[in-house]
């Protein structure tokens, strides 16, 4: 299965990720798996299901991008590149919050 997501490698990647498509929501997967194919299942899944309504970047955690937004724990999502979402394993939470933003990410507070 494709991984619908673009590899953020410097702070000049980042910056043109969150300026792409302003309406867009975006998410950024940080992982520890040091490459694609590595990727789990889940997150290929959710970038397929996903990839018309929801932007996706990943990093790798030697990437100087986890030290910029200071990730230490993996894997973990960043939305709209300000809410931090601490991602286990469970499936059904994780869809409920991607349905939730494929609104308007504006008006979304996820804790």
């Amino acid at each position: 299965m494709n991984i619908y997501s673009v590899e953020l490698k410097n702070a000049k990647d980042v910056k043109l990720f969150q300026e792409s498509n302003p309406k867009v929501p975006k998410i950024i997967y940080f992982t520890d798996k040091e490459k694609k194919d590595k990727f789990p299942p889940l997150f290929r899944a959710i970038t397929a299901n996903f990839r018309h309504t929801i932007a996706f970047a990943h990093v790798f955690s030697t990437s100087p991008v986890a030290n910029q937004f200071n990730i230490t724990k993996f894997p973990q999502f960043i939305l709209n590149g300000n809410e931090k979402i601490e991602i286990k394993s469970n499936l059904t939470e994780m869809i409920e919050r991607l349905n939730m933003i494929k609104g308007d990410p504006t008006t979304i507070n996820i804790k």
